[in-house]
This record gives structure tokens, sequence and C-alpha cells, in this order.
């Protein structure tokens, strides 16, 4: 992990005005879970032996699992800028109260959010125990609520909280007639904004809750002031990686061999630790993508086979140079390492084709081989390359075509029709939406493995491991149980 003290006073400076916009990113995103908390006012509105229904359950997983990931964004950015207690507040004030606005931002708005969740739920049994069950489906660990609970409902935050109110009072006075005061002021006016919305919950809120949570407190001391899940997880926007400084877990040796491993219609699964790309998204697994090969790869594959030949009229490859020509430019195109491209995704700038070398630069990725015939894959493959170019769906409604997600992409482009003996993914509703997840797609396969009809076969799996800072190729029978992994799992074996 990257650390305060290891760093330059100018690596620190870069590192603040990041972590400035990232911060603002997660606590956007926190407010838009508080709407939703708001919304759902009625599902927390119950006695406290009143039973959930299954659609209720489901949301309020959904609106804990938002939680965790944005208290432990949040809570990297608090350890990080906590480093500002070993900065000189009258020799550099500047440093001092950028780091220390940073630290306490994060650290306000994590505790007001973590406030409101428990005012809805504590004491109601129907919502303790479905949260400290956890869920695989989620990537909720079993309990998980308990930290969460303890995270939050600490008689320390109450003097922590003001005395960071009145250590931002001395700040200000440091900063008269100081030439760069201007950067810091800034930030220190979101930092009183962010007090704004924790205030009430410290005055009104946190005695009542505290005290209904003392005898849990007491009975769990040893409960270090620990994150929801593990202490040291969180992640970016972007490519930026917080907990481990470096590059993925798999190698680029491993890469080209997943390369040689791979056929096109394959579809992959990837996973990278520590990003905020992947809050919001249940289950360990965020990311789906079809695999095409390169150009070359692909025609080898496809071209000769005799009944792809008979169905495009020849070659499957010149078929596509013909009615798909820009996108089959795009594809055809290499980056600017010389790279060809090997996948079609769908990502936040649209479905566009991208390397090998891009797509599984990575800490986990798999492949699932459709157990299907050259000419579904070709009619696969010819679907997917009709959607590129769309934007990406971040509303997750995978009822219009005009906009698709990450594994809307793939079960488009494999879904059954006219021609295509395809795979079916069952949707799964979440907040009133249908929708398909990466990781429900592991885990209809893993249900499915045993069935004569199976529609998917395993291909290969790159097991990341944290504790080493590597990854090894793994078995089917360790990517079947993959999908059920909490989704800030620190250390794989």
């Amino acid at each position: 992990m990257i650390r305060f003290e290891d760093c330059t006073p100018e690596e620190r400076d870069r590192r603040a005005l990041d972590d400035a916009r990232r911060l603002d990113a997660v606590l956007a995103a926190g407010v838009r879970l508080e709407r939703d908390i708001e919304v759902h006012r009625a599902l927390f509105a119950r006695g406290e032996d009143e039973a959930l229904s299954a659609t209720e359950r489901t949301t309020a997983l959904h609106l804990f699992d938002r939680a965790v990931d944005l208290s432990s964004a949040a809570n990297a950015i608090t350890r990080f800028h906590m480093g500002f207690v070993g900065l000189d507040m009258f020799d550099d004030p500047v440093r001092h109260g950028r780091h220390f606005a940073l630290a306490n931002r994060a650290y306000f708005r994590r505790l007001a959010l973590g406030m409101n969740l428990c005012k809805q739920t504590l004491g109601k049994s129907a919502f303790e125990v479905l949260l400290e069950e956890g869920s695989p489906d989620f990537g909720i660990g079993p309990g998980q609520w308990s930290h969460f609970k303890w995270n939050v409902l600490h008689v320390e935050h109450l003097g922590r909280a003001f005395a960071a109110r009145q250590h931002r009072k001395l700040i200000a006075e440091l900063l008269e007639d100081r030439p760069a005061r201007d950067d810091v002021e800034g930030l220190l006016q979101k930092l009183d904004d962010d007090w704004t919305v924790l205030r009430p919950y410290l005055a009104d809120e946190a005695p009542g809750l505290l005290v209904r949570n003392a005898f849990e407190y007491l009975k769990s001391a040893g409960h270090a002031l620990l994150l929801p899940v593990q202490t040291e997880v969180a992640g970016w926007l972007g490519d930026t990686r917080v907990y481990r400084d470096g590059g993925a877990l798999i190698s680029a040796h491993q890469i080209e061999r997943a390369c040689d491993l791979s056929l096109p219609g394959d579809i992959l699964f990837e996973r990278r630790n520590w990003y905020l790309s992947n809050i919001g998204l249940p289950g360990f697994w965020p990311h789906a993508a079809l695999w095409l090969g390169s150009p070359s790869e692909l025609g080898a594959f496809l071209d000769d086979d005799a009944s792809v030949r008979a169905a495009y009229g020849g070659s499957f490859t010149e078929y596509l140079r013909r009615h798909c020509d820009r996108a089959w430019a795009s594809y055809a195109e290499r980056d600017d390492e010389g790279h060809e491209r090997r996948v079609i995704e769908a990502v936040s700038e649209g479905v566009v084709f991208a390397t090998a070398e891009h797509t599984l630069h990575a800490d986990y990725a798999a492949a699932l081989r459709p157990k299907r015939t050259k000419l579904d894959v070709a009619r696969a493959i010819e679907q997917a390359f009709s959607y590129w170019g769309r934007p990406y769906d971040f509303d997750f409604d995978f009822f219009s075509d005009q906009s698709l997600v990450c594994s809307e992409l793939v079960s488009k482009s494999w879904e059954p029709r006219p021609g295509i003996h395809g795979i079916e993914f069952p949707l799964e509703s979440v907040f009133g939406r249908r929708t398909l997840s990466p990781n429900s797609m592991i885990a209809h396969w893993d249900a499915s493995v045993a069935r004569d009809d199976a529609a998917l076969a395993f291909a290969w799996f790159l097991d990341g491991r944290e504790s080493r800072e590597d990854a090894v190729w793994a078995e089917s029978s360790d990517l079947r149980a993959s999908h059920r992994r909490p989704k800030w799992d620190l250390v794989q074996a």
C-alpha cells in the first residue's frame, strides 16, 4: 500500500489533487445512495419483527452493498491523508490543511451515510439477520454487517468529529495571509458542507444509536475500529490503484498464454481489485466481454467452415468487412503499442474493440466456452459487431438496445434467435429493473455444469493472489466457487 510517510511532499501534492476529484465522485455516489434510501423509506417503516418479501430483501442487500463500497472507498482516502498529523501546522499550514480537509471530508460523509443506514435498520430483526448473513450474489460476506455497525456506532466518533471541527477553525487562522491559502479554502468550505450533513446525526441520532448498540458493542469489545470488510480496501475511478502500488496480478506472459487458450465466441470475465468502478456492481465478478481473436485468428477459426461459408456466401471475415465496414476498420486497427484487438466489450466509452493486453491486464480473469457450432459463433460475433459504437448503458436497461452494459453486450450477442442456437441467461430484478450481472452469469454456469444440456464449458481461469501479488492458473472447480467470494477479499490463497 502507498503510505503517506513514504511519499515526497510533491507526490503528496499530486495525490491530494487526484483524491480531491475522486472524493467528489465518491460523495456524489453517496448522495445518490442517500436518495435511494429515501425513495425506499417505506421499506424501512416497519415493526421490529415484520418479515421482508423476496424483492424487499434484494433491495435491502443492494443498498447495503453500495454503502459498504462507498464506505470502503471513503475510508481509504481518510487513512492516507490522516498523515496530516505528522505535518507541522505552523511551518506548513497549507499542506497540513489540505490533507486534513481530505481526510475529514471522507470521514464526515462516510459516518453520516453509515448512521443513516443504521438508523433505518438497527433493532429490526428482518434487516439485522438478513444483512448479517450476507449474500454471495452481492459479494457480501457473513458478519459484514457487524463490522459495519462497529465502524459507525462507536462513541469515539463523537469526540473525533467535534475535535476535527475545532481543528478546522485553527487551520483557518493559520492560513491567513498565506499566499497559497486559496488552494485549501475550497476544500475547507466543502468540509463545512460535509459537517452540515453530519451534524444532525451527531446531535439527534448518535446518542440514541450508541445507547441502543452499547450492549452489543460490549459483547464484541474485541472488535477494532475496522472498515466494514478489510482495512486496506478501496478503488478509484479510471486506472488509479491505491491499495497495491504497481501493475496487475496477471502477468504479460500469462496474458499471452490466455490468448493461445481462447477461441472466438468465448465469454471473458475479469476483475481488477480496488477500483471505484466496482462500486454498486453486485458480486465478485464485475466485468464480462466477448473474445474474438485477432482478425487473422477469427478468419482461421471460421472462414473455412462449410456451414459458415454456406450461410455467409463465402468468407465470414470478408462478410464483416463488407457489411460492417466501419466496425471492421476499428477492429483491424492496432493500438498505439502495436497490439492487435481481440475483444469486444462495453465500457464507459461505449462498445469498443480492445486488445487482450488491455482487457486482461487484471487481477482475475476467466473464459467460458459456449458449447455451440461454429455457425452459432459466427452469428453471435456478427450480432456483437452490430453493437459497435453504441454508448454505455449507465441505466443498466436490458430492454433497450440503444446503449449497452458489459454483460448485456455478451448476453444479447449470444441471445437465442432464428438462425442461432444461443445461450439464455436468466435476468434478475434489482430496484425494479431486469438486469444481469457478470457474477450471476458465472453462478448460472456453475448451476448448470452437471446438466446434459449445459451451454457453457470451462476454458481457463487465472486466479489472483493478493498475498503474493501474482496470479496462478486455476481449475474449473475454483472458478465455479468464485462467484460466492466476498467482493472485497484482501487475500486469495
